[in-house]
């Protein structure tokens, strides 16, 4: 096998790098964001739990919000709470653009992440 001696790398086969390390890591996928909140390299889905008090619904020109803790389904089939390296929960801050609706309390909800990063909770007003 031969030996490559590696001195630098671009930015370009670093970003490259890190996004197969991603596809092949995915407990490690993502990173805790400058906000607070989850943020990754494109859009993605999370299953999340709301908390108690659930996530209020928007009123005029800002959206309702909460942090909520991400899930996963295991290997069982059951909702397991994603971890840190550490141990701890991982949270995001969640939006809700309904403003008719409140996100009900510690309910497993779908959470998608729009192109400039802000996670927001999937719903559908009803009347």
């Amino acid at each position: 096998m031969a030996t490559v001696e590696i001195n630098s790398l671009s930015d370009e086969t670093l970003r490259k790098l890190a996004e197969v390390v991603r596809r092949v890591l995915p407990a490690s996928y993502g990173t805790l964001g400058a906000r607070g909140g989850y943020t990754s390299s494109g859009n993605d889905v999370f299953i999340a739990k709301t908390p108690g008090g659930g996530i209020p619904a928007s009123s005029g020109t800002t959206p309702g919000s909460a942090v909520c803790d991400i899930y996963y389904i295991d290997d069982a089939g059951d909702y397991a709470q994603k971890l840190d390296g550490l141990g701890n929960a991982v949270t995001i801050t969640v939006y809700n653009l309904a403003q008719a609706a409140a996100v009900g309390n510690s309910v497993f909800i779908q959470v998608k992440q729009e192109n400039f990063g802000s996670l927001l909770c999937d719903w559908e007003e009803c009347e």
